[in-house]
C-alpha cells in the first residue's frame, strides 16, 4: 500500500509540474485577449456614433480586440517533442532530491554531483533478458523495448560517453521503491538497459541544455533509404547457407576504417557501398568456401553521428543521431525553437565552413521538403533570435501569432494567416503599430487597394485584426407561425405575403386563416403591426396580399392561438368517436360535424341529439332538438347550418334510460368469444362464424342459454356439425341476451406430449407419450434398456418449473418465504435484545 500510494503522488506530481513548466515555456507575448478588465469595459464605452476623423482618431484600447488565445505558428508541432523533455527534467531534480529511486537499480545509487567531472565507465549488464515487460507512468507512457535472445549471434557493443557521477549508499528504508519511467528521447530516444546502475545527466540538463548523456541512440523505426551508403558504426546481420550448411547468423560491425571482418571469408571493404552491393559482395566471398551459398544482409542498426544544436533552442546542447537524420528531426529531438526562437532563420554550419539558411515556415506551409536536408557528422545548427513577431486575429481562416522576416509586409503575414474569410472585411484591417522611437499608431488598411501605403511594413509586437461584416441580412424577411417550414427567406423584388407563403411551402391544416399579422421594422427600430387578411392575400387579392419589404416578419396563427376569440369554432360533446373543438367552415352543417368527430358512439342515442346555439353577446341562445338519424339522411329540418361557437351534445342510450338488448354472447372452444351485436335473422352458425369458427378441439355439443325465459330452463343443445352444415332445425335463430356455449373435449389434445432421453441408452431421442400413465422404466424400456456402462444412481430428471409448479403454487411460495424471512429477523433482534441485556448483567 506504501509503494501504491507514493505512485499516485508521483503521477498527480509529474501530471500538475508538466502541465505548468509547459505552459511558462510555451506562453505567447500578451495577445489582444489578455486586455484588462478596464480597457476591455472602456472598448464598451466608445460611442458608435464616432465617425470620420474621430473614429480614425481613436486610440488602440479603444478598438475591438480578439477574445481567443492566439498561440505561434508553428510551435504545436514540437509540442509532443517539449513535454517528453519537461518530464525527463523534473525526475531528474527528484532524483538529486532524494525522493524517487528506480526501483530496479541496485543498492548502490549514482548521484550527480555538481562539482563532479571525472567519467566512470557504466558497469555492463551481467544478462540480457529474452523479454522485458513494457512499463508505464500516469503522467508520461513510455515503452521498454523487447530484446530477444538470438543464438549464434556475435554483436560488438559501442559504449557511448557517460557522464562524470558519483557512488553513494541507498536503502530502501530511506528512499520508495518506485517503477522508473524510461527517459525517451524522441524520436530517436532510447530507454536505458534494464538491471543495469542507472546513470544519471549532469546538472545542466537540468537547466536548458542537453549533456552528452542525453546523446540519441535509438534506431529509425522505419527501413533505411535505397541508397543509403554504408560507413564505420553501422551494424549488419549476416545470414548464409549452403545444401551442405546448415542456417548461421552474424552480428557484424564495420570498423573504423571502413572495414567488414567476414567468418569465413576474411575481410572486405564495406565503406561506400550501398546494401545490395555489399550483399553481391559478400556472396561472392563466400562462394570460394562455400558452394552455392545462398546470402541475405540487413541493417539492424544505423552508426550514429554527433551533431551541435545551440541558440534559442528548447533544449540545446550535443546530441548523437542517427546517420539517416534530417533537419527538421534534430529539431524536433531538441524541442523546437524555445519561446525567443525564430523558425524562419534557422542556420545550418558545415565542417566545411558553408552556412545555409533554412525557413521552417516554407515546410509548414507550402510542404517544400527542400528545407528538410540530410545532416553531417559534426553539423552545428544554430536557431537565432526571433526580431518580428505580429499576431494576426479576427476573420483569418488560421489566426495565429507569426514571424517576419525584415522583407515581409501586412500583406505576407495575411497571406500566412490564410486569406481572409468570406465573412471578414478586406477594405478595413486594423493594423495596430508603432512608429519606431516614436509613438504608438493605428493603421487602417485596405487590401484590396494594390498600393503601398495599404501594405505598410510590421514591426515586433503588431496586432492585425481583420474585422467582420456586419451580422446583419441585408435581404431578409422571416415567416413564424402555423405553416410547413417556418423561418428565414430572401427578399426579392416585387415579393409579397402570398409569395412568402408559397415559399414556406403553404399552410397547415390547423391555420388560421381569417388574420395574419406583418410586424415591420421601420428605420428608427420602431415597429408598425399591419394586420393581413391571410385568406384573400392567399387568392392575391391586391387589397390583402401586402407587399413585403427588408426585415419584415408574418406570423401565421393557428387554430388553438385564437380559441379564445371563438370565431370560426364548433364543439362536439358526448358519445361521439372525438369529442373537442372544429374548425367551422363555409356552408358547415350538423351531418359534415359528425362526420369530423369520426361518428357517434354504438351505444349512442341517435333520435335525439342538442345543438346549444350562442348569442353575439356571449350568452346561450336557442336549444334544438336534432335527429342525428335524420341529419345523416340530410334532412334539412335536423341537418342544420352550424353557427360559431355552436356546441352539438350527443347522448348515450344509459343516459335517456335505455337498456341495450341487440347482443349476443358466445364463449367456449372458438377462436374469439366475446359479445357481439345481434343482427335481424342471426342464427348460430352465423355468430360462431362471427366468432372465428370452432377450435380443433371442440365438441359436437353446442349449448344455447336463452335470455328471458323462467328460471330452470334448460338450455338449447344443438350439434355443431349440423349447425355449421346449413340445417335449420340445429340452426335456431338467436335472440337478444342470448349465451352460446360451444364445449371442449378433455381427451384431446392439439400435439403429442414428447420427452427426451438422453445418456447411456440403447436408442436416445425423443419419445412421444403413448398414454397419460407411461412412466420413466417405459421409455427406458422402449429405448431398448440401459447401455453396461449407465450408472442409474446418477441419472436426473429435468422438467420446466410451469408443469411441475402452479402459478398460484410459486404466488404463495413467494409469499411464504416473505412471512419467514419478517419472523427470523424478529427472532434475531430479540436474541441480540437478550445478549445485550444478559451483558449488562
Amino acid at each position: 500500500m506504501r509503494k501504491i500510494g507514493f505512485a499516485l503522488c508521483f503521477w498527480l506530481l509529474l501530471s500538475t509540474l508538466s502541465l505548468a513548466q509547459t505552459g511558462q515555456q510555451t506562453q505567447a507575448p500578451p495577445s489582444p485577449a489578455q486586455l484588462s478588465a478596464a480597457e476591455q469595459k472602456r472598448d464598451k464605452d466608445v460611442s458608435a456614433d464616432a465617425t470620420g476623423d474621430n473614429a480614425r482618431a481613436m486610440s488602440t484600447e479603444t478598438r475591438p480586440q480578439p477574445t481567443m488565445q492566439l498561440e505561434k505558428f508553428g510551435y504545436s508541432y514540437f509540442k509532443q517533442a517539449r513535454e517528453a523533455i519537461t518530464l525527463r527534467r523534473i525526475y531528474f531534480q527528484m532524483l538529486l532530491q532524494g525522493t524517487l529511486q528506480r526501483s530496479n537499480v541496485p543498492l548502490t545509487t549514482p548521484v550527480i554531483s555538481q562539482g563532479d567531472t571525472e567519467a566512470v565507465p557504466a558497469a555492463p549488464p551481467e544478462a540480457t533478458p529474452k523479454q522485458e515487460t513494457p512499463t508505464t507512468t500516469g503522467a508520461a507512457q513510455k515503452t521498454t523495448p523487447v530484446t530477444k535472445e538470438t543464438p549464434k549471434q556475435e554483436t560488438v557493443p559501442a559504449t557511448p560517453p557517460v557522464p562524470s557521477r558519483l557512488e553513494v549508499p541507498a536503502t530502501p528504508e530511506s528512499v520508495p521503491q518506485l517503477p522508473f519511467p524510461p527517459v525517451y528521447y524522441p524520436p530517436f530516444g532510447t530507454p536505458q538497459t534494464p538491471n543495469t546502475p542507472f546513470v544519471l545527466p549532469p546538472a545542466d540538463a537540468l537547466k536548458n541544455f542537453v549533456g552528452p548523456d542525453a546523446m540519441l541512440w535509438m534506431n529509425v523505426l522505419m527501413p533505411a533509404p535505397e541508397r543509403y551508403q554504408l560507413g564505420p558504426g553501422d551494424l549488419l546481420t549476416l545470414r548464409y547457407w549452403s545444401e551442405t550448411l546448415e542456417p548461421r547468423e552474424v552480428t557484424l560491425r564495420i570498423d573504423p576504417q571502413g572495414a567488414l571482418n567476414l567468418p569465413m571469408g576474411g575481410r572486405i571493404i564495406a565503406r561506400g557501398q550501398t546494401l545490395p552491393q555489399l550483399e553481391e559482395t559478400v556472396r561472392k566471398v563466400l562462394s570460394r568456401v562455400i558452394r552455392n551459398v545462398q546470402v541475405t544482409l540487413t541493417l539492424r542498426e544505423l552508426r550514429t553521428m554527433t551533431i551541435i544544436i545551440a541558440g534559442e533552442a528548447y533544449a540545446p546542447g550535443s546530441y548523437q543521431v542517427p546517420a539517416v537524420a534530417t533537419l527538421f528531426n534534430a529539431l524536433y529531438a531538441c524541442g523546437g525553437p524555445s519561446d525567443n526562437g525564430s523558425l524562419r532563420r534557422i542556420q545550418l554550419k558545415r565542417t566545411d565552413g558553408s552556412v545555409h539558411t533554412f525557413d521552417f515556415y516554407r515546410f509548414l506551409l507550402y510542404g517544400d521538403g527542400s528545407q528538410d536536408v540530410p545532416l553531417q557528422p559534426g553539423d552545428v545548427l544554430f536557431i537565432p533570435p526571433v526580431e518580428v513577431q505580429v499576431s494576426v486575429s479576427g476573420e483569418v481562416h488560421r489566426p495565429a501569432i507569426y514571424e517576419l522576416l525584415p522583407t515581409e509586409r501586412l500583406r505576407d503575414a495575411i497571406a500566412f494567416a490564410g486569406g481572409v474569410k468570406p465573412s471578414g472585411v478586406a477594405q478595413r484591417v486594423a493594423v495596430t503599430s508603432v512608429r519606431p522611437g516614436e509613438a504608438r499608431q493605428l493603421i487602417d488598411a485596405n487590401l484590396l487597394a494594390s498600393d503601398e501605403a495599404n501594405n505598410p511594413p510590421l514591426y515586433d509586437g503588431d496586432k492585425v485584426e481583420v474585422y467582420s461584416v456586419r451580422p446583419v441580412f441585408a435581404n431578409i424577411v422571416t415567416i413564424e407561425g402555423a405553416v410547413d417550414q417556418p423561418g428565414n427567406y430572401a427578399l426579392t423584388p416585387g415579393m409579397t405575403v402570398a409569395d412568402l407563403v408559397e415559399r414556406a411551402r403553404g399552410l397547415l391544416e390547423d391555420a388560421y386563416v381569417d388574420r395574419a399579422d406583418l410586424f415591420r421594422t421601420n428605420p428608427d427600430n420602431t415597429r408598425t403591426l399591419i394586420p393581413v387578411r391571410l385568406a384573400q392575400a392567399l387568392q392575391r387579392d391586391p387589397q390583402a396580399d401586402v407587399p413585403l419589404q427588408r426585415r419584415d416578419r408574418l406570423v401565421v396563427y393557428a387554430i388553438k392561438d385564437v380559441e379564445w376569440m371563438g370565431d370560426r369554432r364548433v364543439q362536439v360533446r358526448g358519445a361521439v368517436q372525438k369529442q373537442g373543438v372544429y374548425y367551422r367552415a363555409d356552408n358547415m352543417h350538423v351531418q359534415d360535424l359528425l362526420l369530423q368527430a369520426g361518428g357517434v358512439l354504438p351505444n349512442a342515442y341517435v333520435e335525439r341529439a342538442f345543438l346549444q346555439r350562442r348569442n353575439p353577446d356571449g350568452s346561450y341562445g336557442p336549444l334544438l332538438a336534432i335527429d342525428l338519424r335524420k341529419a345523416m339522411l340530410n334532412d334539412p329540418e335536423h341537418n342544420v347550418l352550424l353557427q360559431d361557437r355552436d356546441m352539438l351534445m350527443v347522448y348515450t342510450r344509459e343516459q335517456a334510460q335505455f337498456t341495450p338488448e341487440n347482443v349476443v354472447t358466445i364463449d367456449g372452444a372458438v377462436q374469439s368469444p366475446g359479445t357481439y351485436p345481434r343482427a335481424e335473422n342471426m342464427r348460430l352458425a352465423d355468430l360462431i362464424r362471427l366468432a372465428g369458427g370452432p377450435l380443433p378441439e371442440a365438441a359436437e355439443r353446442v349449448e344455447i342459454a336463452k335470455a328471458r325465459k323462467p328460471i330452470g330452463t334448460p338450455p338449447l343443445e344443438v350439434n355443431l356439425a349440423q349447425a355449421l352444415s346449413g340445417m335449420d332445425s340445429s340452426n335456431p335463430l338467436l335472440e337478444d341476451g342470448d349465451v352460446v356455449t360451444v364445449r371442449a373435449r378433455g381427451d384431446f389434445r392439439l400435439k403429442p406430449l414428447t420427452v427426451y432421453l438422453r445418456g447411456a441408452v440403447k436408442e436416445p431421442g425423443p419419445y412421444t407419450l403413448r398414454a397419460p400413465t407411461e412412466r420413466l422404466s417405459d421409455i427406458i424400456k422402449r429405448a431398448g434398456g440401459l447401455l453396461e456402462t449407465a450408472y442409474p444412481p446418477a441419472a436426473r430428471l429435468m422438467r420446466r418449473p410451469d408443469q411441475v409448479i402452479s402459478e398460484l403454487q410459486r404466488t404463495l411460495t413467494g409469499r411464504i418465504l416473505q412471512v419467514l424471512k419478517v419472523v427470523n429477523e424478529e427472532e434475531y433482534r430479540r436474541a441480540l435484545a437478550r445478549s445485550d441485556v444478559e451483558r449488562v448483567r
